[in-house]
């Protein structure tokens, strides 16, 4: 759950800009999957959740990236992470999940999803098992959109691993 000091770790990353915790947490990304290898040996491939590259792009502020990357330099097992170039991303910028308030605008939100997103290496997904990172798990919207993007360009099989999943108001955790 994105609660207590994860979410602290997250939110002093994403919100205040300290750079550091992405290798953190893209240490963590790594000793879950080595810790459970045996479930994702299935995998061809390892790709961040697609992102917006407009004129603007920072790779510090495409945090699933950015922590992609820095677990595959810690790998020494040979995971099959693809950070050199994007498989899928979004061709436009949208609202964040975060900035919503309830189920009706993140559903507006995956609308737009929808029509933003485009697979630009198809020849590397087709026939492939691929898994998705995220770093948050709110509703499932972006991950069941991202995984439909990359059905239609030719992916097997398509499964998200992500750092922490957003509680629901009502389980919340006390502080």
């Amino acid at each position: 759950m994105r609660v207590g000091e994860l979410e602290r770790a997250i939110n002093a990353w994403k919100d205040n800009k300290k750079w550091g915790w992405g290798l953190i947490l893209g240490r963590v990304l790594l000793g879950y999957l080595q810790d459970n290898r045996e479930r994702f040996d299935q995998f061809d491939l390892i790709i961040s959740s697609p992102s917006y590259r407009g004129a603007s792009y920072d790779p510090r502020y495409d945090y699933t990236a950015f922590m992609l990357s820095e677990a595959q330099a810690q790998d020494d097992s040979g995971l099959p992470f693809v950070t050199d170039q994007p498989v899928i991303i979004r061709t436009r910028p949208l609202r964040r999940m975060r900035e919503t308030r309830g189920y009706s605008e993140r559903q507006d939100i995956a609308r737009d999803l929808r029509t933003a997103l485009h697979v630009t290496r198809p020849q590397a997904v087709a026939g492939r098992s691929v898994l998705v990172f995220d770093d948050v798990f709110t509703t499932g919207h972006s991950v069941n959109e991202t995984a439909r993007a990359l059905r239609a360009a030719g992916a097997r099989m398509v499964c998200q691993v992500v750092l922490a999943r957003q509680p629901w108001p009502e389980y919340r955790c006390p502080r």
